[in-house]
């Protein structure tokens, strides 16, 4: 994967789908999931695969960037798509649903996927010993720091760590059983909200490691 800090500059239509989203989530004890859904149909022409999760996984569940968004794609449950979907590449597809996820919007049904390019270098911001922002969220951040407790459990199977960067703290998310207090560890990934940013009320800025590639072991 190639990393960059240059600020993309080409528009790829993922802003009319961001702000396709509803307001409403469907994250509820007793929400129909149509509550936080939208049918719409909308064109992306060259959005950049920033981040990825794992194995075949990854063909339903990425991160995408243009100059003036980055959103989450996941498909709904039992929806595929058969293209091979791989950071640095350059895609265009027709948008038929979104989803407000618990207040993370997300694309939740695309079609005629194409790769126009691959390889291209993938936009981060070197964010150890600073906050993560708002502008941040399901954007490519950087942080070297060491986990400093035991971590708690925080949904699932997931465990909520201290992350501590210069003389910043951030929680870090993950399935992993390896995580340990005192690792030093540096994240690459999209910086997550709990809840998302379309909700209201407080938010947590946090690493949420979906994928395991984003955290390793520094040397």
């Amino acid at each position: 994967m190639l990393l960059t800090q240059t600020v993309l500059d080409y528009d790829a239509g993922l802003k009319a789908v961001y702000d396709s989203v509803p307001l409403t989530s469907d994250n509820t004890d007793t929400a129909d999931i149509n509550e936080g859904r939208a049918e719409v149909d909308l064109q992306v022409t060259g959005a950049l695969v920033i981040a990825t999760t794992f194995d075949n996984f990854a063909n339903a569940t990425f991160w995408l960037q243009d100059k003036d968004t980055a959103i989450r794609v996941r498909l709904d449950d039992g929806a595929t798509q058969e293209t091979v979907i791989k950071v640095g590449q350059r895609i265009s597809f027709h948008v038929s649903a979104v989803l407000n996820y618990a207040g993370t919007p997300q694309i939740a049904l695309l079609d005629t996927v194409v790769v126009d390019s691959a390889g291209n270098a993938v936009p981060f911001r070197e964010a150890t010993g600073t906050d993560l922002t708002a502008a941040d969220v399901e954007r490519n951040v950087r942080i070297a720091g060491t986990v400093t407790d035991a971590g708690t459990i925080c949904g699932g199977t997931n465990k909520c760590f201290t992350f501590q960067h210069g003389d910043k703290t951030t929680t870090f998310r993950t399935k992993s059983q390896f995580i340990e207090m005192g690792d030093c560890l540096t994240f690459v990934g999209p910086a997550s909200s709990n809840p998302g940013s379309l909700a209201t009320g407080t938010k947590t800025l946090q690493l949420d490691q979906v994928n395991f590639d984003w955290a390793f072991e520094q040397r």
